[in-house]
């Protein structure tokens, strides 16, 4: 069973969107968290949400979020977590957003925040060179920090890609 609930209220200059995912399955190893909890994985559970609220130049939003747009540091990755930005010329604007490392699932981590040393947290200042011309010429900075430390608890920490395989080898020798 899927369980899908959305609106959006727009009033005085403001508007906030809601949309959310439930599933609920019967069928134990097929419960979305089945491969962490196992019996403990609970039969309806939260697939993913997204709450937004703006005003104007003004966005803010929890849930899952997509950040980044910088294809060769950071391109759409999904998480859940918070962000916001201004757009603070039409041919200016900032952003900022911090994610959870990994995708989350469930009612636990609802904000995707709880592990401070599984986090990744985005910053970025988007310029049109010529706003006359959108999309064309832009420039964008975009600074990005993930201090993982170490595997959350709850999860198996994925094994190394062979290039963190050949540091981790070149730091042991």
């Amino acid at each position: 069973m899927r369980l899908a609930l959305g609106n959006t209220v727009a009033r005085d200059g403001w508007e906030v969107a809601f949309q959310s995912n439930a599933v609920g399955v019967t069928d134990k190893t097929q419960r979305l968290r089945w491969s962490e909890r196992q019996d403990r994985a609970p039969s309806l559970d939260l697939a993913d949400y997204r709450l937004q609220l703006s005003r104007g130049p003004i966005r803010a939003a929890v849930g899952n979020l997509s950040v980044g747009t910088n294809r060769y540091l950071l391109s759409g990755f999904g998480s859940r977590g918070a962000s916001a930005a201004v757009q603070l010329h039409r041919a200016v604007a900032i952003d900022a957003a911090a994610v959870n490392g990994t995708n989350v699932v469930g009612w636990d981590n609802v904000f995707g925040l709880a592990e401070s040393d599984h986090r990744l947290v985005s910053t970025g200042l988007n310029v049109e060179l010529i706003p006359s011309r959108p999309g064309r010429y832009t420039w964008t900075s975009r600074h990005s920090t993930a201090p993982f430390s170490r595997a959350p608890a709850s999860r198996k920490a994925p094994s190394p890609t062979p290039s963190a395989a050949a540091a981790t080898a070149y730091r042991s020798a």
